[in-house]
């Protein structure tokens, strides 16, 4: 996990907005937690994460949908957890092994 890029993504037809920080910085152990706010209703629609690790290309790393159960990359499952926080509208991604001090 070195300087790594995550992005939200919305595959819906209606112009919605999804909105997360620039950037995020962690220090080893603690975890880190990307939150993204939406448009949308959160418990409707599925969000997936895609991350870039520096100089790599894209990867998927799954889906979630409140009320259902995440989906995960097979390789990537004991990474990542997904979360959602209905009063403000917005999904979360918790990033559980960071070995070191990172800029996202």
């Amino acid at each position: 996990f070195n300087n790594q890029h995550f992005l939200c993504c919305f595959a819906g037809v209606k112009g919605e907005q999804l909105t997360q920080p620039a950037s995020v910085t962690v220090q080893p152990g603690q975890r880190l937690t990307i939150t993204c706010q939406v448009s949308y209703s959160v418990s409707s629609y599925y969000t997936s994460w895609i991350r870039q690790p520096a100089g790599k290309g894209l990867e998927w790393i799954g889906y979630h949908r409140v009320g259902y159960t995440p989906y995960y990359k097979a390789s990537l499952k004991n990474k990542f957890n997904f979360g959602e926080s209905l009063v403000e509208s917005s999904i979360k991604i918790y990033v559980l092994l960071i070995p070191s001090y990172l800029l996202y």
